[in-house]
């Protein structure tokens, strides 16, 4: 999951002077398109910190939804707002996902692996970016547009799945399982019939 969020993060990097082609923006006007894009940094400090109080798993799951649709968002767009709305989502849910991947790294392994893991990590992540790197000068060469760069990043859903079907090895926050363990019923078993049914009688007794 870690390379795929790298491969979408990277491609306005090495796309943009097919970018600036694609929308008629010259130098001064893509540099402030970037810099318009860079402000998602506050969403993903915004998703990196519902990293504990939802959940990883769950965050982890909607980050990887949120990437493609921004991704796919950002290839289909014509115009340059909506462009710049589906890169703001894109790079948000993608380094919030980087960002929170690392941690589950540290904290999941145990001392002794951790430099490892953060290494393969790291791996992942330049790999990533080395695909994007490799893969836009192919596609210019045989006439393709930037935009394909993208829907390639949409294959993020596939990492949707990994994590899906991994979801119960990845560990939960400290923050979070103290908060559940505070609570003394998780939140779903909130939600379960069984659990409805008995809260009034429980609370008929105190």
């Amino acid at each position: 999951m870690l390379g795929l969020q790298a491969f979408a993060l990277t491609v306005n990097s090495v796309a943009a002077p097919w970018i600036m082609h694609s929308f008629d923006l010259n130098q001064s006007s893509l540099a402030r398109l970037f810099a318009v894009i860079s402000v998602s940094a506050i969403g993903a400090l915004i998703l990196t910190r519902l990293f504990d109080l939802i959940g990883r798993r769950r965050m982890l799951r909607w980050c990887a939804v949120a990437t493609s649709f921004g991704a796919i968002g950002a290839a289909l767009s014509r115009s340059l707002i909506a462009f710049t709305l589906c890169e703001f989502i894109l790079n948000a849910a993608a380094s919030a996902a980087i960002a929170a991947g690392v941690v589950v790294i540290a904290e999941t392994l145990p001392a002794h692996e951790r430099a490892a893991g953060q290494s393969l990590a790291g791996i992942a992540m330049r790999v990533g970016s080395g695909f994007t790197v490799a893969l836009m000068p192919l596609l210019a060469y045989v006439g393709y547009s930037w935009r394909w760069l993208l829907i390639l990043a949409a294959t993020a859903n596939l990492g949707l799945r990994f994590v899906d079907s991994a979801r119960d090895e990845v560990a939960e926050s400290p923050h979070r399982v103290a908060n559940l363990d505070r609570a003394g019923i998780a939140m779903s078993d909130l939600m379960r019939p069984r659990y409805r049914r008995r809260s009034p009688s429980s609370s008929s007794r105190c």
